[in-house]
């Protein structure tokens, strides 16, 4: 005669299931720390999960600026005639 089902859902399978719960809520907890908001509701009349965020600045980096202009080769005549396109906008 077979075993009943629940002799089937032994120890590693639990130890299995607990370890896969305990490292999706590690993952959520660690987005909500990287996040930008600084407001969490869960269950709102909002949605299940709202956020409230501050906007950043937008910053360009030195790249976008056209500070990091190569000197030599094609490729510094294309960038220096974007650059100076860029400016005239």
């Amino acid at each position: 005669m077979a075993d009943p089902w629940y002799i089937e859902f032994n120890g590693a399978f639990w130890l299995t299931i607990s370890a896969s719960l305990f490292a999706l809520l590690g993952m959520a907890l660690n987005a909500c720390l990287k996040s930008r908001c600084t407001k969490i509701n869960c269950c709102s009349s909002k949605g299940v999960v709202a956020c409230e965020r501050e906007p950043v600045a937008d910053e360009f980096t030195d790249l976008e600026r056209g500070n990091n202009i190569p000197t030599t080769g094609i490729n510094a005549r294309n960038a220096q005639e974007r650059v100076e396109q860029a400016a005239r906008v």
